[in-house]
């Protein structure tokens, strides 16, 4: 496949992104959206200030077209259901502009890139200004750093995105963006079920999985996540969901990654009551548990150093200066990792016993 360009002008400098096709981790034939890493061109119209000012705890769903360029050359153009969605992004004093849930027509989609995806949650902009595109790339980098560790990880697909403000003249904006694979797609190609628990105890979660996950988190200095319990009034978990495996364990999958000391963005706050002084100091959050998953899951980090650091040197759009810090950040990680004393005290004699 050819490589992609796209040019992004903002207001105060141009970005050149390119990314090269390469098969995603663990693809299934038929979900050719997260086939590829190459970056894909859509445009995204519909009454986009509407949906930014829609801050209520029902959104309305509003109607919007989705246009692309298959892979085979043809432009294709398709209404979709666009409607705002997430919690801290939402707020006024966060984001200028939410993340959207887009329902699309699935027969429609039939035979294009966008084969069997009914429903994708969009990561946007946040707000126009260019340091939030940094932001938006760390956190699919995020994304990409959990699918190198395991394929037991959603997919994620970047975009550049034209949106077009049907309610203020059809004003047009060029931003990065990605879509994240639905959790009934990821089940289907991992072969396990969703599960909607309240809270589980700790036991029950996939214990590979689960030091994997609570070692990813510290890797990318998250603190806002529960493999366990929700939000009050939520089903489990918070910033993770649990597929139910053939032998009725809980395999957990993270996502939402912007709150954490790799993307670090200005709308972050360090955890009072864990007495984080800011938001990229790491603090451990997993749970102790016997046998050898925390040290398995050490050892997948340790062999997979060379492929993260090289999937951030390598991502297009990313400028000098948050290369730099994300690659330090993931250094100091590693800095961790390979002093015993260290180890010890920061994460393997940090874990949490159950209450």
């Amino acid at each position: 496949m050819s490589r992609l360009h796209g040019v992004l002008s903002f207001g105060l400098g141009s970005l050149v992104v390119w990314c090269l096709s390469a098969p995603a981790l663990g693809t299934e034939a038929g979900d050719p959206l997260f086939d590829s890493h190459e970056l894909l061109a859509v445009k995204l119209a519909g009454p986009l200030r509407s949906l930014a000012r829609d801050r209520s705890d029902e959104p309305e769903e509003r109607d919007g077209r989705l246009s692309f360029t298959d892979s085979d050359g043809t432009l294709v153009e398709v209404p979709v259901k666009l409607s705002p969605r997430g919690k801290s992004r939402r707020s006024r004093q966060v984001c200028s502009f939410p993340p959207l849930s887009l329902e699309l027509p699935k027969k429609e989609m039939s035979g294009t890139l966008f084969d069997h995806q009914k429903n994708l949650k969009l990561v946007t902009y946040c707000k126009t200004q260019d340091r939030y595109q940094q932001y938006l790339l760390k956190e699919y980098l995020a994304y990409r750093i959990f699918n190198l560790l395991t394929d037991d990880s959603l997919r994620v697909r970047l975009l550049q995105i034209e949106y077009v403000d049907e309610d203020r003249g059809d004003k047009t904006l060029i931003r990065l963006g990605f879509v994240i694979e639905h959790f009934k797609r990821f089940a289907k190609r991992v072969g396990v079920t969703r599960a909607k628990p309240i809270t589980i105890p700790r036991e029950q979660l996939e214990p590979a999985q689960a030091s994997l996950v609570e070692l990813f988190e510290y890797l990318i200095g998250n603190v806002d996540f529960s493999l366990v319990s929700g939000p009050t009034g939520d089903d489990c978990c918070h910033n993770a969901k649990l597929f139910q495996t053939a032998d009725d364990l809980m395999l957990p999958v993270p996502y939402d990654f912007d709150m954490t000391g790799f993307v670090d963005p200005p709308y972050g706050s360090p955890n009072a009551q864990l007495k984080q002084r800011n938001i990229r100091e790491r603090i451990y959050r997993g749970h102790c548990r016997a046998g050898d998953y925390h040290q398995n899951a050490i050892a997948r980090a340790r062999e997979m150093r060379q492929p993260i650091e090289r999937l951030i040197r390598d991502q297009a759009g990313l400028d000098d200066k948050n290369r730099e810090q994300a690659l330090s950040y993931v250094e100091a990680f590693y800095d961790v990792l390979n002093d015993p004393q260290k180890l010890q005290e920061d994460i393997l004699g940090a874990c949490r016993y159950p209450d």
